[in-house]
């Protein structure tokens, strides 16, 4: 979650210099000399100019809110030589995100200018095996890290181990690092070095940061679109209408042969239509937004048997 929080993060890790499309969200400064910068979370860059985070750490400011991504691997206590500070015009959370379960928990976010010296982190492609328990994973943040030498605000990385994975999610235990408050949004990376591929991001885990950390799939795939409907809609009867054949001459003696000067019979209109409901543009207006769903959300399916703490 947001730096702010309590706890520590990314602990039992190791710099990160070679992982430069790791990227820390900020509150955007208002000086750009001065200010001390405020750190909210950590994000990965997936294109020249989108950074995937959690969508959670946008709790704050909200999607319109004021932000700002650095890339470097110093931020805390003051940005390192070669860092540089890049503007977000637009953040998107995810539209099925549920903070109380981080289900969905992802966010886009647009860069005004273009990063096109970092090659972005490659995304999980057809051909790549999948997550699975046992296997060993990469994390990297900006978070905490419970050493003095090494304060929040640097980019860390870290081994954990993949102890269960769903079809949105995966938990991992520390192998021996472990993710916690500031590494949200983080980039988790697993497969050959030098060909590495986006696994998830980090959106929580165990309050004391020892235990559990759990990510969200980058290959998740889409939830299915619920029914909706409005709570009430008039019922309107169609007008039975007629086919749309065309009349034609034809032989009675040779049914499909065409006789000139013979007539065929007309068209029987078509089968009475069955009551529709249908609710008229006026009444569609005022009852859109009462739209409530006719199943139970994906988020209610599986509830938590307990709520996992943000990182």
């Amino acid at each position: 979650g947001p730096a702010g929080s309590l706890g520590q993060a990314l602990v039992q890790g190791t710099d990160a210099p070679g992982d430069p499309a790791a990227v820390a969200l900020l509150a955007r400064r208002t000086r750009c000399g001065g200010e001390a910068p405020v750190l909210l979370c950590s994000g990965a860059l997936i294109a020249p100019d989108v950074v995937l985070t959690a969508a959670h750490c946008l709790a704050v400011f909200g999607e319109e809110g004021p932000y700002e991504v650095f890339l470097g691997s110093t931020l805390l206590p003051e940005p390192g030589p070669g860092g540089r500070f890049v503007r977000v015009t637009r953040a998107v959370s995810h539209p099925r995100f549920v903070p109380a379960t981080h289900l969905w928990d992802a966010a886009l976010l647009r860069l005004a200018v273009p990063v096109t010296d970092v090659p972005p982190f490659r995304l999980p492609q057809e051909g790549d095996v999948p997550v699975a328990p046992g296997d060993v994973v990469r994390a990297v943040g900006y978070g905490d890290t419970k050493d003095a030498a090494h304060p929040m605000g640097q980019r860390r990385q870290g081994l954990l181990q993949v102890t269960g994975v769903t079809d949105s999610a995966f938990q991992a235990g520390p192998a021996p690092a472990m993710t916690c408050v500031g590494d949200s949004g983080g980039p988790v990376l697993g497969g050959p070095a030098g060909n590495e591929v986006l696994l998830g991001l980090t959106v929580s885990g165990d309050v004391a940061c020892r235990t559990e950390a759990v990510q969200l799939r980058v290959d998740a795939p889409h939830p299915p679109r619920p029914r909706r409907r409005c709570p009430w809609t008039p019922s309107v009867r169609r007008p039975a209408r007629a086919t749309r054949t065309a009349p034609r001459a034809c032989n009675a003696s040779a049914p499909g042969m065409i006789r000139p000067g013979a007539s065929c019979p007309r068209s029987r209109p078509g089968p009475t239509a069955r009551p529709v409901r249908r609710t008229p543009p006026a009444e569609r207006r005022a009852c859109a937004p009462g739209w409530r769903w006719t199943g139970t959300p994906p988020a209610a399916a599986s509830p938590p048997a307990r709520p996992p703490s943000t990182r």
